[in-house]
């Protein structure tokens, strides 16, 4: 690709009515993010309809720019309430809002808006240099490979759990079943759907997350304390964000890991950044040195989500701008926007259009670094959020959690599945099962289902000896050998309870 492309692309970024219009993307998509459960997903659809008529290149900065901006909303409301905006934030919560707990809000905010500009940065310039050679990286994944990526994932529902890896097992086999429910995509055969019109079309995402990590904390908070906070006589400082930024920084190899965990799994269509996270996250406890304090409010497990999370968002695009596939339901939308401005993406984004394309990964990195600037400037005010009194802080919460699980699909059975998965998250912390494992085998469950039933149509029951597979196999070998010798060797120190 023409260096001058890139350089004539960023200097047209300079434009007023483009940076204007990017600004109040990054605005509406910061103000959705914090609302639970309006993600990403549910802006776009709602703004595709202002698209009409517009500009294509303003229309298409001004939707990514949403886009963008939206995960840095949700991280918010993960650390300071432990209530995910979306799937892509449920990982951050981990340690996000245990170090809140500790009178550390602002240093959590310091390190997720910090690791998400990082990120959104890594993502971008990937996009903008792989754009000449897209075809061979995304073609070289098939349904075989895809399925030992999505495998990869589901191991990591047991090795994240804190407690033993038979919980973390259990708590990640409810999540498998629970993707079942409804609809067969391969066979079209609706299971478990009870005679009940509604659970033909299955379990929600967005009703399983608000239930699981939100009711329980608001039934903790108001049974707990006066505040969600330890110290309600805590003053954050803005050293304290300063000192986040400075987090990541002194983790920066972690932190360039976990984005390029982020941009390999954003190549795959369908896998999201749900899963994304959740890897990141496995591979930060992995690889620390404490690992027993993740969960505890560990500066690695809030690095390594958020770096995976924005960084995936650039290697989304691959695929949809040079093949027209979606490679998540983001960029799904992101698509029906090119669409609505009358841009086919495909080969032609290479080549007749590549100047469009190089605007869209500039758009990407600016974005994404221009949000967390923007909340990093307020990130000491939003901690005064955690001193509210829990009368009025939980209503506050169970308010926002019915309005976004109504929100999801505009249906009042929705909230009462997000209560009725509120037991079941509350049941599961008490009798000290993980939650994560299950909102894990959950995303990854039925797309598991779907790529093994095509391999194995395609490719017979060895379908798995392929080259990538065999790369990603061993890679599965490793990972859990390692777990394995790290458990013995940390139940040997008494840090960890036997399985």
């Amino acid at each position: 690709m023409n260096f001058l492309v890139l350089i004539e692309a960023l200097g047209n970024m300079a434009r007023l009515d483009v940076l204007a219009i990017m600004v109040v993307g990054i605005f509406v998509g910061l103000l959705f993010g914090v609302i639970p459960g309006i993600s990403g997903i549910t802006a776009i659809s709602i703004l595709l309809s202002f698209m009409w008529g517009m500009d294509p290149v303003l229309a298409l900065t001004f939707i990514l720019a949403v886009n963008s901006a939206t995960s840095q909303g949700g991280s918010v409301t993960s650390i300071l309430l432990n209530v995910p905006g979306d799937a892509t934030n449920a990982a951050t919560l981990l340690d996000g809002y245990p170090m809140a707990q500790k009178g550390m809000a602002s240093r959590a905010l310091g390190i997720v808006l910090t690791g998400s500009a990082v990120g959104g940065l890594f993502g971008g310039l990937v996009l903008l240099s792989i754009l000449p050679v897209m075809k061979v990286v995304v073609m070289s994944f098939g349904s075989p490979e895809t399925f030992m990526l999505i495998l990869l994932g589901l191991i990591f529902t047991a090795l994240i759990a804190r407690t033993t890896l038979l919980k973390g097992f259990i708590a990640g086999c409810l999540g498998l079943i629970l993707s079942f429910f409804g609809l067969q995509q391969a066979t079209a055969v609706s299971r478990f759907d009870f005679n009940c019109m509604y659970m033909e079309d299955g379990i929600q995402l967005i009703p399983l997350i608000l239930g699981i990590f939100a009711i329980p904390e608001v039934i903790d908070m108001m049974v707990e304390g006066e505040t969600s906070v330890q110290s309600s006589g805590f003053t954050q400082k803005a050293s304290d964000t300063i000192e986040g930024v400075k987090d990541v920084f002194r983790n920066i190899g972690l932190t360039l890991r976990c984005s390029t965990i982020g941009t390999i799994v954003g190549f795959v269509p369908g896998l999201g950044a749900g899963a994304a996270t959740f890897m990141a996250y496995a591979h930060a406890k992995q690889t620390s040195k404490h690992p027993e304090q993740f969960g505890t409010g560990a500066i690695e497990g809030v690095i390594g989500p958020e770096s995976a999370s924005n960084a995936k968002e650039g290697s989304a695009l691959v695929t949809t701008l040079g093949f027209g596939i979606p490679a998540s339901a983001g960029t799904a939308l992101l698509l029906s926007g090119f669409l609505v401005v009358g841009i086919q993406p495909g080969p032609k984004m290479l080549t007749e259009n590549l100047h469009l394309s190089v605007w869209l990964g500039w758009t990407a990195i600016i974005a994404n670094v221009g949000s967390s600037f923007l909340m990093l400037l307020t990130a000491r005010q939003m901690t005064k959020i955690l001193y509210l009194h829990v009368r009025f802080l939980g209503p506050l919460v169970l308010a926002a959690v019915a309005i976004g699980s109504f929100s999801n699909r505009g249906t009042f059975l929705d909230v009462l599945m997000t209560f009725a998965f509120g037991a079941i998250g509350y049941g599961a912390a008490k009798a000290g099962y993980p939650r994560v494992p299950i909102v894990l085998g959950f995303i990854l469950g039925k797309m598991a289902e779907t790529y093994f039933l095509i391999s194995v149509s395609a490719f017979g029951p060895f379908f798995f000896l392929k080259p990538i597979s065999l790369c990603i196999l061993a890679v599965i070998l490793l990972t859990v050998a390692y777990e394995i010798r790290s458990r013995i060797r940390l139940r040997r120190k008494g840090v960890i309870a036997s399985a």
